[in-house]
């Protein structure tokens, strides 16, 4: 599948993406990232600044039925250099690293709803694997959605099974999950980046210092 070159003004906002996502997940471990497609944020420059940190990034990787993939899950591999001709995200494998827990999770979304909760393409992956991975873990990983813009409904358009994010980021808006304080009436509030400090643009009322969202 050939991938779209991001324009100008994309690439921008992408780097800038990325900047505040290495800002968050610098103190992270085991990192599970995303090979972007064209409309998805573009982590490539993230990736290459997590592992000259040392961090160990890992992929999706297609779990193989017969002569062709699964559409409903993947399993995970740490993420190599590509050595083939695929490019650089060539499929990456499994290695005797498979078994180590994951601190944080990165999911590319098309949008998503008040409970927090992802709307992607309706295949359900990400639904289906995620839970998988949290088999037998001692803690639940962060799970950062991501986006070049944001895609936020109105109400809930999701089902209990579906993933729910503890923070979402894109070059402009972080927003923080926090159930107790912002959605338990249903209130549909943007936490816009903006001078280090995050508010609800609606009222211009300061809600918190970005950099509290970003320990």
């Amino acid at each position: 599948m050939k991938r779209a070159k991001p324009t100008k003004n994309k690439a921008v906002r992408d780097k800038l993406a990325c900047k505040l996502l290495f800002l968050k997940l610098k103190d992270y471990q085991n990192i599970l990232l995303y090979s972007p497609l064209g409309h998805e944020l573009d982590i490539r420059p993230l990736i290459l600044k997590l592992r000259q940190k040392n961090k160990r990034v890992w992929l999706p990787k297609s779990i193989k039925k017969g002569a062709n993939f699964s559409k409903e899950g993947f399993t995970i591999a740490p993420f190599r250099l590509p050595l083939r001709r695929l490019g650089w995200f060539d499929e990456p494998s499994l290695s005797r690293y498979y078994k180590r827990e994951l601190d944080c999770i990165v999911v590319p979304i098309l949008g998503m709803d008040t409970s927090f909760r992802r709307v992607g393409f309706g295949l359900g992956m990400y639904d289906r694997s995620l839970p998988q991975l949290f088999k037998r873990r001692l803690k639940r990983p962060l799970i950062v959605f991501v986006s070049r813009e944001l895609a936020l409904a109105n109400g809930v358009l999701t089902d209990a099974y579906d993933i729910e994010a503890d923070l979402y980021m894109n070059a402009r808006i972080v927003m923080k999950n926090d159930k107790r304080k912002y959605y338990e009436h249903g209130v549909n509030l943007h936490f816009i980046r903006s001078l280090g400090s995050v508010f609800d643009y609606r009222s211009s009322h300061v809600l918190c210092d970005e950099k509290d969202l970003l320990r």
